[in-house]
This record gives C-alpha cells, structure tokens and sequence, in this order.
C-alpha cells in the first residue's frame, strides 16, 4: 500500500512523462529521469539508514518444560529521528513444532523514538535445551 506522498510522486512523474511524449521535448524526458532516479536512490538510502535504527529484546523465561506454554514479550524500538514504514520483524522460537517455529510481525508504522511491546505464547512442543537469540 503506498503512502500519500508516493501516490502524489508516481502522479506527477506520469503527467510529466505523458506532456513529454506528446510534445516530443527531450529535455522533459531528462528531467523526469533525473528526479525518477534521485527519488530511488533517496528511498534505497533512507532504507539502508533506518534499517540499522531499529532495535529488537525479547523476554521470555530462562527455562520451561516440555508441554508449558510460554508468554514471549518483543519491545521494538526506533532509535532514528524519522518514522519506519512496513518493519517486518520475524521471530524464531525453536521449541515449537517445526512448521509454527517462525513468528512473522509487520509493523505497517513505527513513528520516531517509538516503542512498541507484543506479547505472544509459544508452545514448548520438543523437549531438550534450546538457545535463546543469536549463537
């Protein structure tokens, strides 16, 4: 889904590009491929900038048994001066049965300096020690 600013973006490249095409005036069509490719390059490097800004905990007990159910608690957090759009944050919690092990969130917004805290309960299905978080 875009946001207001993208669908006014994509209109205003189209209506240049179409005035281009049927006045056949090359320095439009430059023009329009300048601020096309600017535009793409400032959304790949606003991207690759927010993608380090955003910080993930997890809380969850130190040791359950086989058969419990466990309440997992994730606080997602912008550290960046400007909001997220579409974070999708993907949890592995391995004690479950192998076709539920990945937990798939979308935050379609994560405004400035935000937290946001979810709960959900896992099922310890397999027995065995299991490692929390990366080795």
């Amino acid at each position: 889904m875009l946001t207001e600013t993208a669908k006014l973006t994509i209109f205003f490249l189209l209506v240049g590009l179409l005035i281009a095409f049927y006045t056949q005036v090359e320095l439009i069509f430059f023009i329009c491929a300048v601020l096309s490719s600017l535009l793409f390059v400032s959304f790949v490097i606003y991207k690759i900038t927010q993608i380090t800004k955003i910080k993930c905990n997890r809380i969850m007990p130190s040791a359950v048994y086989e058969g419990q159910n466990v309440e997992v608690a994730l606080a997602l957090e912008n550290q960046s001066v400007f909001a997220s759009f579409f974070v999708e944050l993907i949890d592995n919690f391995s004690p479950e049965l192998p076709n539920k092990q990945q937990k798939k969130l979308l935050f379609p917004y994560l405004s400035r300096r935000a937290v946001i805290k979810i709960t959900y309960e896992g099922h310890c299905a397999k027995r065995g020690v299991y490692w929390v978080g990366p080795p």
